[in-house]
């Protein structure tokens, strides 16, 4: 049987940032409010990578979304 691998969920990164060689990107998640106020972001987690582990995530996620444009999911936003 396979391993699960843990799943975070997050509303977006708040934080893109360079630290002693390494590439550190904090998650959000937004957290209820008081009606008519903005939802407060709640740190959720920090993913810690090597400057190549960013280039293969960039590489990773532009194939996706050009997978999404094709089937129509998503819509580029125009320039």
């Amino acid at each position: 049987m396979a391993e699960k691998i843990p799943e975070i969920y997050t509303d977006g990164v708040s934080n893109a940032h360079w630290v002693s060689s390494m590439v550190k990107l904090d998650f959000v998640t937004h957290t209820p409010s008081e009606p008519n106020e903005k939802p407060k972001a709640e740190p959720a987690v920090r993913i810690v990578m090597s400057p190549p582990a960013l280039l293969n995530l960039a590489d990773s996620v532009n194939a996706l979304i050009e997978k999404l444009v094709e089937a129509g999911i998503f819509q580029k936003p125009k320039k």
